[in-house]
């Protein structure tokens, strides 16, 4: 009986083990909390004298803004929070269908397009290329034509076949005129990195690269620190973690039986969970929170409303 309990420990320790160096690749490919509203592998400061190139992609023909609205948790005088976040950057993969390389896309203030921003690539490196804004979980993408359809990033980073087959069912080709030349030598792109410096005036570095945020360094270590929980071995860890197999449980065989059922609780109950923190679909939102997320898009587009009405009412007394 002992024999049989000590092999049946040894098997999900090393289950366990498998999985949890399978769970620590995946980090690497999973957006972080922090990642939606930080923009990194852009240094705002060096960016003169380099071609930069910004592709428009609309977001008010669908559901997209859902991707945008999520939740994270603090600790507040002892007690947990619920906080509301609003997304701000989102990744692309632009691609020949063979090679592919990641840029972020910014969302403007109305909440109505997403500027992916390529520094260091004109136009005419974007000739015959694809794109798709993706998700925070990885799970969809938004196509150049405003669909969302079902999308795998691993599987995109790690498989050509699975690239090229992904944009022969959706189609993605990337337009002329969806490209703007952004470059800091031209007054559109002078006046978009001014923008790009207002939304993330302040630089930090997370784990040794540097992000530009609109945060102070407090509220941006709550959201370095916070896990989105989207990978099932980091889910069994938040949700009560790992059955303490030890010696008491290989020297008695009831207390094994007891861990091993639980283990299979916690792993089963991880592995159905779908809930994530951070902004991505799969978040779960109140309607209250909802609105506190939208009403910064709301009253831009009302003061871009009023501009226009003195403007037309101005203009109507001359």
């Amino acid at each position: 009986m002992k024999k049989t309990v000590i092999a049946a420990v040894i098997v999900f320790i090393s289950f366990f083990l498998v999985q949890a160096v399978y769970a620590q690749e995946s980090i690497e490919n999973t957006e972080r909390v922090y990642e939606s509203v930080a923009l990194s592998s852009i240094d705002l400061n060096d960016l003169e004298g380099k071609p930069m190139t910004a592709i428009a992609t609309p977001m008010f023909k669908s559901p997209w803004i859902g991707d945008g609205l999520g939740v994270y948790l603090v600790d507040e005088s002892g007690k947990v929070a619920e906080k509301p976040l609003v997304r701000k950057v989102w990744r692309t993969v632009v691609t020949d269908g063979e090679d592919y390389f990641l840029c972020p896309a910014v969302i403007n203030r109305f909440g109505t397009y997403l500027f992916t921003v390529c520094p260091g690539r004109s136009g005419l490196d974007f000739g015959g290329k694809k794109s798709a804004i993706v998700s925070g979980s990885g799970k969809y993408a938004l196509t150049a034509t405003g669909n969302i359809v079902e999308f795998n990033f691993e599987k995109f980073q790690e498989d050509k076949e699975y690239r090229k087959e992904f944009f022969e069912k959706n189609l993605s080709q990337i337009q002329r005129e969806s490209l703007i030349d952004v470059s800091p030598k031209t007054e559109i792109g002078k006046a978009f990195v001014s923008d790009l410096r207002r939304m993330f005036p302040r630089e930090y570095y997370v784990k040794g690269k540097m992000v530009s945020v609109d945060m102070d360094i407090g509220e941006l270590k709550k959201l370095a620190s916070t896990s989105n929980n989207s990978k099932y071995m980091r889910r069994v860890v938040e949700k009560g973690g790992l059955p303490n197999v030890g010696a008491s449980s290989i020297l008695f065989p009831p207390a094994a039986a007891v861990e091993l059922a639980r283990m299979f609780f916690v792993w089963i109950a991880a592995a159905t969970d779908d809930t994530l923190n951070g902004s991505f679909f799969e978040s779960k939102v109140t309607g209250y929170q909802a609105g506190q997320a939208m009403s910064g898009y709301l009253a831009n587009c009302q003061e871009e409303i009023d501009y226009l009405e003195k403007y037309i009412s101005a203009r109507e007394r001359r």
